[in-house]
């Protein structure tokens, strides 16, 4: 049941005026609009980034260099699977307790909750699940168009790894692929598909 609103008892969902201010309104200062053009003294944030606009970080004045956008974090769980890439080979975390492939590597499992778990070798084999062509850069360096390839795993259906292609011609959802590794520069190899024979 409703009850009859008196002036002392404003509809919540009134229309407000400059002296009703909105209960559940941000109390913020008004901040410049996030897409405005870029100023020489108003470095990038989120745009692409060109040698002249130099990339802002968490690091931003605490003395120390931004990330490399080319360099991957590698965390205790990660940094093998990292080491291995490097070596060209596919490494997978396996758990202990119910023996679910996972990737990316983590700590925990998501399907037992177990936090015990091996390695164990994969030979890359797989089947595009999706793929997109980008012609916009991402970062500094990439060249254009950019394929980037998602790929369903022989070794679980539900382990989807992306990657670069380098195939000839357009990779085709369904179509069976190996990995392959990219060199990128010394001290960086990513994932690479191509087409199987």
């Amino acid at each position: 049941m409703s009850a009859a609103l008196t002036p002392e008892q404003p509809a919540a969902n009134a229309a407000l005026t400059p002296e009703q201010p909105a209960a559940n309104a941000a109390l913020i200062p008004k901040q410049p609009a996030t897409s405005a053009a870029l100023t020489p003294e108003q470095p990038a944030t989120s745009a692409a980034l060109t040698p002249e606009q130099p990339a802002t970080s968490a690091a931003a004045g605490s003395g120390r260099p931004a990330p490399s956008w080319r360099q991957p974090r590698t965390d205790r769980d990660s940094a093998e699977w990292w080491a291995a890439v490097a070596r060209h080979e596919l490494l997978l975390q396996r758990c202990a307790g119910c023996g679910d492939l996972r990737w990316p590597p983590r700590a925990m499992c998501a399907r037992c909750g177990g936090f015990d778990w091996t390695w164990r070798p994969s030979a890359g084999n797989g089947t595009v699940a999706s793929w997109i062509r980008s012609h916009r850069p991402f970062a500094p360096g990439v060249p254009l168009p950019n394929v980037t390839v998602l790929v369903r795993l022989a070794d679980q259906p539900d382990l989807l790894l992306p990657g670069g292609w380098t195939g000839t011609g357009e990779p085709r959802t369904g179509s069976a692929v190996r990995l392959c590794f990219d060199d990128i520069e010394p001290g960086l190899t990513l994932l690479s598909w191509e087409a199987a024979p």
